[in-house]
């Protein structure tokens, strides 16, 4: 006599989706995600090594890149931030491309580094007293852009310079060229 064999035929469920919970160290507290599910996580910014909360609690998401823009808006909120908006959808460049992020300033009235640094110029020596023979040091140029919020001051003041903004009267000091005056 023939065996015979049962067949079982798999019904057409869906796969179910991972979901990523919302977690927080309790060492550091940085928040990150991870999947449900998942006994442990590592922080990934003090190494701290701990087990995953109780999932009931936590928000789900279908996708990490929804429970990052999560973490995003709280942060924010968190800092103070009220004027930021996560990411609903997909980055398109041609819809967020033409406006600088946060502002309603486009691209090209927006003003480059150069330009911002050059104006501050202006106005610092301007409210220099005039001693054209010796100049400003350059220490005490590079460290008053710096205070008034220049990153890489030294670089702005050696491009002003290269530009011919600025005149090296001796090799230690600037001064502003005349062009500008």
């Amino acid at each position: 006599m023939p065996k015979t064999f049962i067949v079982k035929i798999p019904q057409n469920k869906p796969p179910k989706s991972p979901a990523y919970v919302i977690v927080t160290c309790p060492k550091c507290g940085k928040k990150t995600y991870g999947m449900a599910g998942q006994k442990g996580k590592k922080c990934t910014v003090c190494r701290y090594l701990y087990a995953m909360p109780d999932e009931a609690s936590a928000p789900h998401f279908q996708t990490p890149e929804e429970a990052r823009r999560h973490i995003q808006a709280e942060e924010a909120k968190r800092a103070g931030r009220l004027d930021f908006v996560p990411a609903t959808g997909g980055f398109t460049p041609a819809a967020h491309g033409p406006t600088i992020a946060r502002t309603a300033k486009k691209i090209s009235e927006a003003r480059t580094m150069d330009t911002q640094f050059a104006v501050w110029v202006r106005q610092f020596f301007q409210s220099t007293p005039d001693n054209s023979s010796l100049g400003v040091p350059t220490t005490i140029v590079v460290a008053a852009a710096t205070n008034a919020g220049f990153a890489g001051a030294d670089i702005l003041v050696e491009r002003a310079v290269t530009a011919g903004l600025l005149l090296h009267p001796k090799p230690y000091s600037v001064w502003l060229a005349a062009i500008w005056e």
